[in-house]
């Protein structure tokens, strides 16, 4: 259960982890200070400090060693952090979370695509100098930039945000034989994870400084990750059931913390109900959706055949006006040919040739068509049609 701390709960705190499995009780108030001329430092502090090799120190009686883990695996399992609380040694594992601007995030995404597609054409570069085909390029290097791609995917379309986090683990032991197999252990379960544990060379004191309880991260080593990878490392992904009381009984152990399961039987019916009616209201909430998604399916397919509809509708209207349109042509040029003929040639049985077309093509008028002798000063009229 978390809860916040005060003063006096931290610097207890604190002093457990400086004297850790002692039996030493931690005594400390805040109107020692003023009379004695202490600090709290001097109520929590341990015997001595020794940071003597690069590879690991002393704290009073204890020897430790401060390791970052070093995360080579795209995904991560949430099973990582609980094998690491599983040891039987003692152990602190210390997070430190910052969150990146989303906008520098995404800027920093496409610098290191740019940066891989330039080494990636380097390659390519040299695989044409060398003979060989250019489309074989490292491993490596084509799997970054996959991952990278993805990356950028994640935090542009799914709503991922980018973390650097530093991810420490302190190893104690009481001889410093001890305290190797206890690195050893821990290394072999971060490689169980695709992870490789690191000792912070000549970095130990900052390192254990990083551990406390402070919230202040004195290494400069962060890996970046999203928030899905991020929320791995949560610890709480286990539900309690304990109640205490006269009617609470025993009823098993929990599978994943191996805590008690202890509860009285109406507390059992009341989660047994709740459970029910929230599985039945996702159940109902998955048919609405469902047939909320077939709704849209079909609205959609009908419109569609709706527009196809309306588009051929509108292609046989335009093509039944163009026929209309060369019909109305036709009887009009029989129309000016007729009236043109009765006009000029009225009596005459001869035949009559008029091709408007033709007319035009060649500027004739239509007094051009008239068989009529043209008599001195008579003008032949010109028909108004």
């Amino acid at each position: 259960m978390a809860e916040p701390l005060d003063g006096r709960a931290r610097l207890s705190q604190l002093h457990g982890v400086f004297h850790m499995d002692e039996q030493v009780p931690f005594s400390f108030s805040w109107d020692w200070l003023a009379p004695s001329g202490l600090s709290t430092k001097d109520f929590i502090a341990p015997t001595s400090f020794e940071f003597r090799t690069g590879r690991q120190f002393r704290m009073g009686k204890k020897y430790g060693a401060v390791s970052f883990v070093q995360i080579l695996a795209p995904e991560l399992n949430d099973r990582m952090l609980a094998d690491f609380l599983d040891m039987e040694s003692s152990l602190i594992v210390s997070l430190h979370v910052q969150s990146l601007d989303q906008v520098k995030a995404i800027k920093t995404v496409k610098r290191k695509i740019t940066d891989l597609d330039r080494a990636k054409i380097e390659e390519q570069k040299k695989a044409v100098r060398a003979g060989y085909d250019m489309d074989i390029i490292p491993s490596d290097l084509a799997t970054y930039g996959n991952e990278a791609k993805k990356l950028l995917q994640d935090l542009q379309s799914r709503n991922e945000r980018m973390f650097l986090v530093t991810f420490l683990v302190l190893n104690t032991a009481d001889t410093a034989r001890q305290l190797g197999n206890n690195v050893f252990q821990a290394s072999s379960i971060a490689q169980k994870y695709n992870c490789q544990l690191a000792r912070l060379d000549f970095q130990q004191e900052e390192g254990l400084m990083s551990c406390l309880p402070l919230g202040q991260n004195q290494v400069e080593i962060q890996r970046g990750l999203t928030t899905s990878s991020t929320a791995i490392f949560i610890p709480f992904t286990t539900q309690e059931l304990f109640q205490n009381g006269k009617e609470a009984l025993y009823y098993g152990i929990n599978a994943l913390s191996n805590n008690l399961s202890i509860c009285s039987w109406h507390r059992i019916f009341e989660i047994s109900l709740k459970n029910l009616v929230l599985s039945e209201i996702r159940a109902h909430g998955k048919a609405v959706a469902a047939d909320e998604a077939a709704v849209l399916d079909k609205l959609k397919q009908h419109i569609q055949s709706a527009s196809a509809a309306q588009q051929e509708d509108s292609r046989q209207e335009i093509s039944r006006l163009r026929r209309r349109l060369e019909e109305l042509e036709q009887i009009t040029a029989k129309l000016y040919e007729d009236i043109l003929h009765d006009f000029y040639r009225a009596g005459d049985e001869g035949s009559f040739h008029f091709d408007m077309a033709d007319m035009a093509r060649k500027g004739h008028d239509f007094r051009d068509y008239s068989p009529i002798p043209m008599i001195p000063g008579f003008k032949s009229p010109t028909p108004q049609i």
